[in-house]
């Protein structure tokens, strides 16, 4: 938009008949392959763009993908045997004797490990939402690229898909992506609050074996 405005300021202000001669029309020629440069220039600016936001995509799916699905949970339960004989409690005979209470056994304890789902950074719909975009943007890159071979065909469908990108899919993208955003920003920021906290822990833990000379192994 700001180099059309610019053109036409130089083609509505500035004298570009006669620079020469009377007529000649040498500013008309300089200003049209003005034009063409800047014009190649931005097309490969737009095609970098579209390669950009196809690798910014890809990259968030991947991460999202390889993020796991699950964490382990340990619980332990106590298992409690109760012991009959004949329908009746055995009863210690000697009711003078002194009751004892053993300890019970480690086989009492259980131990239960469970898997709880854990969420994903984005939704699932919001990264395949992207990687549609990304899969427009290579489409726009190579209707960029494959102007040269055919500039009716290709600047059509290039016209097409930035318009579907820039106007519609596009933005949509990036409220979805705000949306989402902050409640990512603060789950990592807490994780990084808790990794913090367990690497100073252990440091202090170190430094009391230092102190009291123990050996770390």
């Amino acid at each position: 938009v700001g180099m059309t405005n610019a053109s036409q300021w130089l083609a509505r202000d500035f004298n570009l008949d006669n620079w020469y001669e009377e007529g000649d029309g040498t500013g008309w020629r300089v200003l049209e392959m003005i034009h063409m440069i800047t014009r190649g220039m931005l097309l490969w600016v737009d095609a970098f763009e579209a390669m950009a936001l196809f690798g910014i995509v890809v990259i968030l799916f991947y991460s999202v993908a390889s993020e796991p699905k699950f964490k382990t949970k340990r619980s332990s339960s106590i298992v409690v045997n109760s012991e009959t004989e004949d329908g009746a409690d055995a009863v210690d005979e000697d009711d003078n004797a002194p009751s004892s209470s053993a300890a019970p056994p480690a086989s009492a304890f259980a131990g239960v490990t469970t898997k709880v789902p854990i969420e994903p950074t984005f939704s699932k719909c919001f990264v395949w939402y992207g990687l549609f975009i990304g899969l427009l943007a290579v489409v726009d890159f190579l209707a960029d690229v494959l102007r040269f071979i055919d500039w009716k065909l290709f600047g059509r469908i290039a016209l097409a898909t930035d318009a579907l990108l820039g106007v519609l899919f596009l933005p949509i993208w990036i409220l979805l992506l705000g949306r989402q955003l902050p409640a990512a920003t603060e789950r990592f920021e807490r994780n990084e609050r808790r990794a913090s906290i367990l690497v100073g822990a252990r440091d202090d833990e170190v430094a009391s074996l230092k102190g009291s000379g123990g050996e770390m192994s």
